[in-house]
């Protein structure tokens, strides 16, 4: 039996979008099977198989790609440039902080100190003053270490 041809536009129309798919699948089954860079012979059949708009656009975007691309490289190298500065400026001001929080302590034991010592001058009771857990730990373990001299252990 015959194959009948389309016979109303509808039909027609179908069958014509049938061969451009198929057309623009064979192309691009040949460009990947293929090198990468593209020849005159194959720019050609794309165009004749998506259409010049297509084909334009096609080739705006792949410009548009590599110009981001390039940006975005550059970017990059430079925020990770200006995040490695960042990071050097953190633990400078770190270690600032830490100098500046052990010589607050030393002046508020030295406060402690001039204040004990103007008390037993005046003859006042010298003030009782809460003391920190490490401190505390601190004098536990002299304590302990006292208790072991007087035990005889060295």
């Amino acid at each position: 039996m015959l194959e009948r041809g389309p016979r109303t536009k509808r039909e027609v129309g179908q069958a014509g979008k049938n061969i451009d798919r198929q057309r623009r699948r064979d192309y691009w089954a040949a460009v990947h099977a293929g090198s990468q860079v593209m020849t005159v012979a194959q720019l050609t059949k794309l165009i004749e198989a998506v259409g010049i708009p297509a084909a334009t656009a096609a080739a705006m975007g792949f410009l548009l790609w590599r110009l981001l691309q390039y940006i975005l490289k550059d970017l990059r190298s430079d925020m990770d440039e200006h995040d490695r500065q960042l990071q050097r400026s953190l633990k400078n001001v770190k270690t600032i902080l830490i100098q500046q929080v052990d010589r607050i302590r030393v002046l508020e034991r030295n406060i402690y100190r001039y204040q004990d010592a103007t008390s037993v001058k005046l003859g006042l009771s010298a003030p009782i003053y809460d003391i920190t857990r490490k401190e505390q730990h601190d004098e536990a373990h002299q304590v302990l270490r006292d208790v072991g001299k007087i035990n005889g252990d060295d």
